[in-house]
């Protein structure tokens, strides 16, 4: 299981409560639209889009500490780039999903945590 680490945001937030709450808020909030519209892209075979959509989400996944997750996108993003192997995009695309999805119950935990 991925384990959330939430250093990084402290440390750019200098542990403001009230920051790192609606960074976390973003996070829950617009991730899941980001990957299904990577995915939308995927299957419609625009990959040119989907380069440039895995380029603004791998930030994301930094700042809360899911480096794996930042890791695969980065693939995603040269493999999109270059047509390369698009197989391997759509694994990719499917093991994130998976990965945040059962992450997301844990980041809505700590934000409620820090929000008080």
């Amino acid at each position: 299981m991925t384990i959330l680490d939430l250093s990084y945001l402290v440390e750019i937030t200098d542990g403001e409560p009230g920051v790192m709450t609606e960074m976390i808020q973003l996070v829950v909030d617009e991730t899941p639209r980001q990957l299904e519209d990577i995915r939308s892209s995927i299957e419609q075979e625009q990959w040119e889009k989907v380069r440039a959509e895995a380029h603004k989400v791998k930030p994301i996944f930094l700042y809360v500490g899911l480096n794996e997750l930042n890791q695969k996108m980065q693939e995603i993003e040269e493999q999109a780039g270059g047509s390369k192997d698009l197989n391997t995009v759509k694994t990719l695309i499917g093991e994130i999903e998976e990965t945040f999805n059962e992450i997301l119950p844990q980041l809505i935990k700590r934000m409620e945590d820090i929000s008080g």
